[in-house]
């Protein structure tokens, strides 16, 4: 059982008191300080007027997808493979396979691209954490190695990687990659590992972006330069000196908010939204501990002090204002129907608002 004391979700805390406030409890106080940060979710990024977000699958696109920028996402790719690849020359969209998603749950990539050499090419991007990422991204390019193989003619040529997978990913994923991958862990390149590759295998390219510290600075190859602008494009504000040179500055000109046309601002600013809408609903999980322990604090003070009554007004009075939990959340804390919390509050003298 959690407890809320001085630390926030454990340690002593004495009971409630006749004529107590929220003030009186400091570790309450900062939890629920906590709570209202969380429950706001992140803000939007502010950096319109400069430079997409390339963590962001539609920045991406918009940046990597037309002819131009093409020229870019070979160059980078290449810069990722390992010396035992044949690098890529050019890059064709397509659509991904059929029969690759496994049923319902098949994950789909985000974008498919067929190289010159007759290798299908896929990118998915992931910024929001997600559990056992890797062994879904690891069973996925399996499932379409085999469709690609059953659709193409790559399964009557020679072909040790007839799939190369970058997958992209803004947190850390954990541990060492297992089975038929490489990992780019960081911007060393003794970290390219390749582990049981044989004929006919899926590549994964497995990029952890928050693994990326070098400063623009102290950049050294190709790599390590597309994995900087990957990481932090979004978050600069003017073109880096190193990057100031004749083959970065076009692909920075493709990357400027500024320069886009309307439809693909609007497009960019509808992606920014929905990302901080999927960020705040990956953060429900910490704010359903928060309320569970909200709910272990209201019942040991009633357990301690014998007046639930007491203390169903006082709790529902000190949530109402110090959070942003709904009514029907507060009421299921302090055991008490939704109307019921409305007239604590309104016999509190307070007004209703909407808390969305």
């Amino acid at each position: 059982m959690m407890n809320i004391g001085q630390n926030g979700l454990e340690g002593s805390r004495r009971p409630w008191r006749e004529g107590d406030t929220i003030t009186d409890d400091p570790g309450l106080k900062q939890l629920l300080q906590t709570l209202w940060t969380m429950v706001q979710g992140p803000a939007l990024i502010d950096s319109y007027d400069v430079f997409l977000d390339l963590r962001i699958v539609t920045s991406f696109d918009l940046v990597f997808g037309g002819k131009a920028g093409r020229v870019f996402l070979v160059d980078m790719i290449n810069a990722f493979l390992p010396s035992n690849v044949d690098s890529i020359n050019s890059l064709t969209k397509i659509q991904q396979p059929k029969g690759s998603s496994s049923g319902k749950q098949g994950h789909k990539f985000d974008f498919c691209f067929e190289d010159d050499l007759g290798r299908l090419i896929v990118i998915d991007m992931q910024k929001t954490f997600l559990n056992n990422y890797q062994k879904q991204i690891e069973k996925e390019l399996n499932n379409v190695t085999n469709a690609w193989l059953q659709q193409t003619s790559a399964k009557n040529q020679r072909n040790d990687f007839p799939v190369i997978g970058l997958s992209i990913v803004d947190f850390l994923v954990g541990g060492q990659p297992t089975g038929n991958c490489i990992k780019v862990a960081d911007d060393n390149d003794d970290q390219l590992q390749v582990l049981d590759m044989t004929k006919g295998e899926p590549l994964l390219l497995l990029t952890e972006l928050k693994k990326i510290e070098t400063e623009a600075e102290d950049l050294y190859d190709t790599k390590e330069m597309f994995l900087f602008l990957l990481a932090n494009l979004g978050r600069i504000g003017e073109v880096p000196n190193i990057f100031n040179t004749e083959y970065y500055l076009p692909l920075f000109d493709l990357a400027r908010f500024a320069d886009r046309n309307k439809e693909e601002k609007a497009r960019y600013e509808q992606a920014v939204y929905d990302q901080v809408v999927l960020e705040d609903r990956a953060q429900k999980f910490p704010i359903e501990l928060f309320k569970y322990g909200l709910k272990d604090s209201f019942t040991r003070d009633v357990e301690e002090t014998g007046n639930k009554r007491k203390i169903q007004e006082f709790t529902c009075g000190r949530l109402y204002v110090y959070s942003h939990l709904t009514i029907e959340e507060i009421a299921d804390i302090v055991e008490l129907s939704e109307d019921e919390v409305k007239a604590i509050i309104k016999a509190e003298g307070m007004k209703l608002i909407s808390k969305n």
